[in-house]
């Protein structure tokens, strides 16, 4: 993700956040920066705030490397093959461990069950899924291919149940954010810290509301905000 893009999703939660909050300060400018990310301009005061999202790096390199096994997989489907395909299909439980494999095994694998259900139906219009078919793997399963489409999509699909955030983690957060205030703590007269969690894949997505009632210090901050962007929840650590 690019600078600039991410900037955008960051301003995005941020105006979605103070949407919701109705905060009493009206707000007359804000400016986007580095360090802190944004600066609100009130009648009487200025405030920083630094966004962060709460998220399971381990998970996020498991969600990672799987993107890249579907993009391979497309890829490598699109340079032999000018038909547009809609794929959908769900991971496994099963460990994909590249210790034992390459990664350009996995995009094989997903590449040749694919084609093979595409050269088997290429010749008509067609929606093939292997709910019925069994054509399944142990690493992926329940894939669907249809060619009734002007635009290919390749998605991995997959519902997962929303955890709590874990305190520590969020102590961590506060902790490894605080040491950025001194580089800008004369600018501003409150400094918030925002803690994003919600959309996206389970790596991303977390609860808040157990961790009100919790012992967390925040540190050099004069408000620490959690925001859930799904239920556009917020909570205020102070």
């Amino acid at each position: 993700m690019t600078r600039i893009k991410q900037k955008k999703i960051e301003r995005y939660i941020l105006d979605e956040f103070l949407k919701y909050t109705m905060l009493k300060t009206t707000i007359v400018d804000i400016d986007e920066m580095e360090t802190p990310d944004f600066i609100l301009t009130c009648p009487n005061k200025k405030i920083s705030v630094e966004h962060t999202k709460y998220l399971n790096s381990k998970l996020k390199k498991i969600e990672e490397f799987r993107k890249e096994v579907l993009n391979g997989a497309e890829n490598k489907f699109k340079k032999n093959n000018n038909e547009a395909l809609n794929v959908y299909f769900h991971y496994t439980q099963q460990k994909m461990d590249v210790k034992t494999y390459s990664k350009s095994y996995f995009v094989d694998l997903l590449h040749d069950t694919v084609y093979d259900i595409y050269a088997v139906n290429k010749d008509r219009k067609f929606y093939v899924s292997t709910k019925r078919n069994k054509i399944e793997n142990e690493y992926f399963n329940k894939i669907s291919v249809s060619n009734d489409t002007d635009n290919s999509l390749w998605q991995w699909i997959g519902a997962h149940r929303v955890e709590f955030a874990d305190i520590k983690e969020i102590q961590k957060i506060i902790d490894r954010k605080s040491k950025l205030v001194n580089a800008y703590e004369n600018l501003v007269d409150e400094k918030w810290l925002l803690i994003e969690a919600g959309k996206g894949h389970k790596s991303s997505s977390f609860r808040f509301d157990q961790l009100v009632r919790k012992s967390i210090s925040i540190k050099c901050f004069d408000k620490v905000y959690l925001f859930d962007s799904t239920s556009r929840e917020f909570f205020l650590l102070d």
